[in-house]
């Protein structure tokens, strides 16, 4: 029979506990409360600190009139995107002042869609990609630069992996995918790279998706 707080209180301060009982279990209530400390993160990072530390890696392409998408960077001249932004090809690094610097296409992975660019120009900050597969429920944001003009980023969590959802290529995220997001991290709550965002479900739906760093992972290494 469930009790309300009332009740529990009321029985409570009705009962006078004896001090030998109380001294034991005093132990007891320690050893809950370093317990309940341990599991708590305490060198867990700051949204907003967490996005300063991965932005400057995340940055804008396009064709030579518009912005595309977004890419990132796993290396100083190295960006990651999608392959189907190759399509508008050629592409540009487009900066903060909408200058365009042309990019080179490295390798392409068009059964996952990815594609593998390099930039003339260095990039101070690289991501690097997570090693291990998320778990559902895991807290992620996906990143993207979709204008050239600063970072867009939305929080969620994974929501399905891969043979949940039928597929062998994608992560499913609940986090919002803004348009020009394409191609743009998706980072756990470490910085570490989880998945490239790839696309989105229809609108309405709360549905994106992303390509597994695994298969990011893969591609690099072929060029090796």
């Amino acid at each position: 029979m469930s009790r309300s707080i009332d009740d529990i209180q009321t029985s409570t301060s009705l009962h006078s506990p004896n001090p030998a009982e109380s001294n034991s279990t005093l132990p007891v209530l320690l050893s809950l409360i370093l317990l309940l400390a341990s599991c708590s993160d305490g060198n867990s990072v700051p949204v907003r600190v967490l996005i300063a530390n991965t932005a400057p890696a995340v940055v804008a392409i396009g064709d030579d009139r518009q912005t595309l998408a977004s890419a990132f960077a796993v290396a100083p001249h190295l960006l990651v995107t999608g392959d189907h932004v190759l399509a508008k090809a050629p592409l540009y690094l487009i900066g903060k002042d909408g200058k365009r610097s042309r990019l080179e296409i490295l390798l392409r992975d068009g059964d996952n869609d990815i594609a593998l660019l390099r930039a003339a120009t260095g990039f101070s900050r690289v991501l690097q990609l997570a090693r291990q597969l998320p778990a559902v429920g895991d807290s992620v944001i996906a990143l993207g630069n979709p204008f050239g003009g600063g970072i867009t980023a939305t929080r969620g969590i994974i929501s399905a992996l891969p043979t949940a959802i039928g597929q062998t290529n994608l992560l499913q995220t609940d986090a919002a995918i803004n348009p020009g997001n394409s191609g743009g991290p998706l980072v756990n709550d470490d910085g570490e790279v989880v998945g490239m965002v790839t696309s989105r479900g229809v609108p309405g739906s709360g549905v994106g998706f992303a390509v597994p760093a695994a298969l990011l992972r893969k591609l690099l290494a072929t060029r090796r």
